[in-house]
């Protein structure tokens, strides 16, 4: 697999943005975006993230107990305006689809689906394309060849819709929305335990490369909290006594409430 988070990202974002009103805000969304370091590659950042099991292994290896009073409320989707703040929220959305389903709650997939169908058209793609996204990432997860292809033909399409700064800044803040709610759910999901040390060593592993990608854009607002937010739990470690509490206050800042 060529790395998971890029393929949902980029794929989702650029597979289809027939929506021209939505392209028009996006691009104006980012027009302050600024991509600091020209040197750094597709193929570097795509190698350097890890697979898709390491990604959710806080969930699947721990047994953790299903927790719904945790999730996000899925008719806040329609909440997040701007369109940093909309790629953000389709990682947190994301993890919390994956986690409602890893339980096999039916209800739950439905109105999560639906709450990404909702970010999905505020992001340019139309909902034939989503509709045909989904199985697509199922049926590929692990099938590295495939990933490896797709993602690298959808990037070269979306070279001709989306600069550096439009494509690395959408990237980057679906992987920091993925990682901080996984995070959040595992932490948040155990009984008298704690999730195991090698689970955050490579959790954590993971913000370091978010955050080193986070550190080549710069913007006034969105994606410079979240960096600023993220290397504080960076420096702070794996091992913090405060995780979970800092993880949920991090979490609070960018989440919308009715």
């Amino acid at each position: 697999m060529k790395k998971v988070l890029f393929y949902i990202t980029t794929l989702s974002i650029i597979l289809s943005c027939n929506n021209s009103v939505e392209l028009k805000k996006i691009k104006k969304d980012f027009a302050d975006v600024e991509f600091i370091y020209d040197t750094l590659k597709l193929d570097s950042l795509l190698q350097k993230i890890p697979d898709y099991g390491i990604i959710v292994k806080t969930i699947k290896t721990e047994n953790l107990r299903y927790n719904p009073k945790i999730l996000l409320n899925y008719q806040t989707a329609d909440e997040y305006l701007n369109s940093k703040e909309t790629a953000f929220a389709a990682g947190l959305f994301t993890a919390d689809l994956g986690y409602v389903r890893h339980f096999e709650r039916v209800q739950d997939c439905m109105d999560f689906m639906y709450s990404l169908r909702i970010l999905a058209e505020k992001l340019a793609i139309s909902d034939k394309n989503f509709d045909e996204l989904v199985p697509a990432i199922e049926r590929n997860l692990y099938n590295r060849d495939s990933i490896f292809i797709i993602t690298d033909s959808v990037f070269n399409l979306g070279k001709q819709l989306f600069n550096d700064n439009e494509r690395y800044g959408m990237a980057a803040l679906f992987a920091s929305g993925i990682w901080i709610e996984t995070l959040y759910l595992g932490l948040n999901s155990t009984t008298d335990k704690k999730i195991n040390d090698t689970v955050l060593i490579n959790h954590f592993e993971i913000l370091k490369i978010i955050n080193n990608t986070l550190s080549t854009l710069k913007d006034d607002d969105t994606i410079e909290r979240i960096k600023k937010d993220f290397k504080i739990i960076e420096n702070k470690g794996y091992n913090n006594p405060e995780l979970k509490k800092d993880i949920s206050s991090i979490r609070s800042k960018y989440i919308k409430n009715l």
